[in-house]
């Protein structure tokens, strides 16, 4: 591998990023609602955001979103965290998502 990765330094961060994300997969959290309901939502994630995690607030009513992306759209606030391509149940309340970010905290 030494002739490999001294000709080509790039592929090997590519390398170890793919490594990386099979060992511990992506963890994102997808939050979708009306602008004016999500700020209890973005407050818990202020206060527990850690490394490994992104998150996206999807606009209300967007659709035809591609994969794991494409969650429906509610009235209310609705979060759901995903781990690679398997995402848990949607999250309806805000201290279940407190509950669930502090649960799965990663250093």
């Amino acid at each position: 591998y030494v002739p490999a990765m001294t000709e080509h330094p790039a592929g090997l961060a590519t390398l170890l990023t793919t490594v990386q994300e099979w060992i511990a997969p992506l963890r994102l959290l997808i939050l979708r609602g009306k602008p004016a309901q999500l700020q209890p939502w973005h407050e818990v994630l202020r206060e527990i955001y850690g490394a490994g995690l992104i998150c996206l607030t999807l606009p209300d009513r967007l659709e035809d979103l591609p994969g794991v992306l494409d969650k429906p759209w509610e009235e209310t606030p609705v979060a759901w965290l995903c781990e690679g391509t398997k995402c848990l149940p949607a999250i309806r309340r805000v201290d279940e998502l407190r509950e669930l970010l502090e649960d799965r905290r990663m250093p």
